[in-house]
């Protein structure tokens, strides 16, 4: 092979570089736009050496990275179909082809700014009075072991360094800044939370596992149940489908399913008008009769309402039959939804004990009968208990009492 044969031919023997017919055998890497520039480096032009040279110092610079990390996860973060295929099969002849890209890469991370400077130098005389910008080199051990075994846990750098995304035409776009919450953060709803907590479980776990419908009151923690998970488990991600996007969703399952890692396609707040494409689409997917869901994927969605499709006056007004029939219609989306889990509105003394919790965690020292009467007070005028509002009723306490303002009349 063109590469093995680089190699043997001492590669980065300055006189002889041949950097690019070497990375041309490297598919996954070569258009890298840092790759790029260090290739320039070796060009016959003094003034594109030195512009590449310059480059990459400047990507190196700019995104705080020794050389050898850049490279590091070049190779191990990249979607490599062939590192992807390897993970499967663990064919011998895939991991060699493999090897000979890393060594390639391994010998580019080795280099120095002195070297390639000099190397400059060497060729350029005009070059010899310049100051050179320096970069770190690093010393990250770049094996074909160390890369599979990233590859293996994360599946690419992207994934590696975002736990959560939303899908907008047809690509994944990784969220800056997500919801920071954990389940320990979430009060009561034990019994509901152990549902989904047991089913996340089991899909991690590589066993049978359902796809999820959280219903209940708005503000009850439905979908900040859903967010909590994804903070909790290290190999799960999580991927917010727009309602809008559900007729594209087997292009998510292309982006993912070779991927190591477990992900929630979550559909938030789900609702559907009469003739809605999305409805019927959706049904066909939790059933399976379009395209099958990866084993790594499962399907969680959030609603406020018990049926999914809205009714029309026609449909409440109808003739028994017909009424019959569009009630089974409102129904069998969320019956193809194996598992079906209830957030209820909390009574008076449940959102009390919510409120005292999370004022507890916060270190708020306040008579409970003035904490009480403080926290009825707000839910009366947000028109409603839930554990949304009690958690904003003691962002609101905290706050007030922090600067000594008044907090009875919040």
């Amino acid at each position: 092979m063109r590469l093995a044969f680089a190699l043997n031919q001492r590669l980065f023997i300055m006189e002889k570089l041949d950097l690019s017919a070497a990375l041309m055998c490297c598919s996954a890497y070569k258009n890298d736009p840092l790759i790029h520039d260090f290739c320039g480096i070796f060009c016959d032009s003094c003034d594109a050496a030195l512009r590449s040279y310059s480059a990459v110092c400047e990507r190196l610079l700019s995104q705080d990275l020794t050389f050898s990390d850049y490279i590091f996860f070049l190779a191990a973060g990249s979607e490599n179909p062939l590192i992807n295929a390897y993970i499967k099969s663990k064919s011998e002849i895939l991991y060699k082809s493999i090897s000979y890209d890393i060594a390639v890469l391994a010998e580019i991370a080795s280099k120095t700014p002195q070297e390639l400077s000099g190397f400059i130098r060497d060729r350029f005389p005009e070059t010899s009075e310049l100051n050179f910008p320096e970069f770190e080199t690093g010393n990250t051990a770049i094996t074909t072991e160390s890369v599979i075994s990233y590859a293996e846990r994360f599946g690419s750098r992207k994934f590696a360094e975002n736990k959560a995304f939303s899908f907008e035409d047809g690509e994944l776009i990784p969220v800056c800044k997500p919801d920071p919450i954990r389940l320990s953060d979430l009060k009561n709803y034990r019994v509901q939370r152990e549902k989904i907590i047991d089913n996340t479980l089991c899909f991690l776990n590589g066993k049978k596992a359902h796809n999820a419908l959280l219903y209940g009151d708005r503000g009850t923690g439905k979908s900040s149940t859903v967010k909590a998970l994804v903070n909790q488990y290290p190999t799960l991600r999580i991927i917010q489908i727009p309602k809008r996007e559900i007729l594209n969703i087997c292009r998510v399952y292309a982006l993912v399913e070779n991927n190591p890692l477990k992900f929630i396609l979550f559909i938030d707040d789900i609702t559907f008008s009469e003739n809605d494409e999305g409805y019927s689409f959706l049904k066909q997917v939790l059933e399976g009769s379009v395209v099958a869901m990866p084993d790594n994927c499962i399907l969680y969605a959030t609603t406020n309402r018990r049926h999914i499709l809205k009714e029309t006056v026609s449909e409440r007004s109808g003739d028994e039959m017909h009424a019959a029939d569009a009630r089974d219609e409102n129904m069998s989306l969320a019956d193809r939804f194996g598992l079906y889990i209830t957030f209820s509105t909390p009574a008076k003394s449940e959102f009390l004990d919510i409120v005292h919790q999370i004022a507890a965690d916060r270190g708020i020292e306040l008579s409970e009968d003035k904490l009480d009467m403080a926290a009825e007070r707000f839910a009366l005028k947000k028109c409603g208990r839930s554990p949304r509002t009690a958690r904003q009723f003691v962002d609101m306490l905290q706050s007030r009492l922090e600067l000594g303002l008044d907090y009875e009349n919040l």
